[in-house]
């Protein structure tokens, strides 16, 4: 029988130690998390404001969007608040927060190879050399780190401690 309680894979949200998981975090993930969780609360007021007419410049992941209601406009929204919400999750600490963070970088990656292949192409037709986005690196190592934690996570165990 196991003597670690906060070893059950069952054990409802509420019963792991408080801030547990989130001890699990390296500092960088959480300064992005509360950027991010100011981006994705921030959608629906920017698309309150589209839909009145206003102006709203968005750029995430080398898409810079000028004019609402386009593909890239919805699909940076989309982006702004799928982030907020792996954001929240991972400050609320809730045991799908690490399986959510792993879905947004599977669709970040794409979206950052697609970035620069589209910057390649049109550096190619005008002769402007190629800039390389960071978020990719920085969403590769996120998903290295999600990889690397979601046992402690998903099972509430906090940092170094082994289940037996």
């Amino acid at each position: 029988m196991n003597n670690h309680p906060e070893a059950q894979p069952d054990m409802l949200d509420d019963e792991i130690p408080v801030h547990a998981r989130f001890t699990l975090l390296p500092w960088w993930i959480k300064v992005f998390m509360w950027i991010f969780l100011v981006c994705g609360g921030l959608v629906p007021v920017v698309f309150v404001l589209s839909l009145s007419g206003v102006d709203v410049s968005l750029a995430l992941m080398g898409l810079n969007v000028e004019e609402p209601f386009t593909w890239e406009y919805f699909l940076v929204l989309g982006l702004f608040l799928l982030k907020g919400l792996v954001s929240a999750a991972l400050l609320l600490e809730k045991r799908q927060a690490v399986l959510l963070g792993m879905i947004d970088c599977f669709i970040t990656i794409p979206v950052c190879i697609y970035t620069g292949y589209r910057s390649y192409l049109s550096a190619n037709n005008s002769g402007v050399s190629v800039n390389f986005n960071i978020e990719i690196v920085l969403a590769i190592l996120f998903l290295w780190k999600l990889y690397k934690i979601r046992y402690d996570w998903e099972n509430g165990l906090p940092g170094n401690q082994v289940a037996a």
